[in-house]
């Protein structure tokens, strides 16, 4: 409300002044060209700046867990979680039922996951840590460091 009672005064004032001054007589054999001040205009940003998210940032959590999904699709309980300073992904390794599914766990492990997750912006820290629950069958979990958002900018993000 305010906002507007401001832009209206101004445009008030620009016009005021824009016929004050043309009624200026003027000089003889002079041609006198005026261009009045246009009001300054608020504008909301639009709906993309809004919701365009910054190139360095990785991809939402759900899209990243359903790369994983479609990369080995063997993996059970697949979940990327995040605190305030890292994230995680962990998932459940199924016993394997042959030659396919050994070399798809080797390719996971030796950095197969760090390529999937590095390709959705994300970083592991280190080796991917395994913990066998039962015969053959592995908890993995992946140490992922929180990035950190840059300052947002006007129209980058920031919600008035």
């Amino acid at each position: 409300m305010l906002i507007a009672v401001v832009v209206a005064t101004l445009a008030v004032w620009s016009v005021r002044q824009t016929f004050e001054t043309s009624r200026a007589p003027a000089a003889d054999g002079a041609v006198v060209v005026q261009v009045p001040t246009p009001a300054p205009s608020i504008t909301a940003p639009s709906a993309t700046a809004i919701q365009a998210p910054s190139a360095n940032l990785p991809v939402a959590p759900d899209i990243a867990v359903a790369h994983v999904r479609r990369a080995y699709p063997r993996l059970m309980e697949v979940a990327l979680a995040c605190d305030v300073n890292e994230c995680a992904l962990t998932a459940t390794i199924p016993p394997p039922t042959g030659d396919d599914d050994v070399k798809k766990r080797e390719e996971l492990l030796l950095g197969g996951l760090a390529a999937t997750l590095g390709a959705d912006g994300y970083r592991m820290l280190a080796p991917v840590q395994m913990k066998e629950i039962d015969d053959n069958k592995f908890r993995i979990r992946a140490s992922i460091p929180r990035e950190r958002k840059p300052p947002a900018q006007i129209g980058e993000g920031s919600r008035f």
